[in-house]
């Protein structure tokens, strides 16, 4: 999951001290649900950038059934060192 959605990140923004974190929920298809903003970094621009990374990566692979609980609400944290560079 967390490659997938790297793969789909890209931020031309600077570096900075920018953080976000992006809540969704995954379901036993892999089909990825209730994406939003959990914790804003104060910058539109760059928390509408992992929105996109995170609905680009839909579908994932289905969770295993035993562990698909875990799943059901995933916070998933931007960090700008971990973009794709335009």
């Amino acid at each position: 999951m967390t490659e997938k959605i790297k793969e789909n990140w890209v931020w031309a923004g600077g570096a900075g001290d920018l953080e976000t974190v992006i809540a969704f929920s995954v379901l036993s298809t892999g089909e990825i649900v209730n994406i939003r903003v959990l914790v804003p970094s104060g910058n539109p621009t760059y928390d509408l950038s992992a929105v996109r990374a995170v609905q680009a990566a839909n579908p994932l692979p289905p969770p295993p059934f035993e562990f698909a609980d875990q799943f059901a609400r995933v916070e998933y944290t931007f960090r700008p060192e971990d973009a794709k560079r335009e």
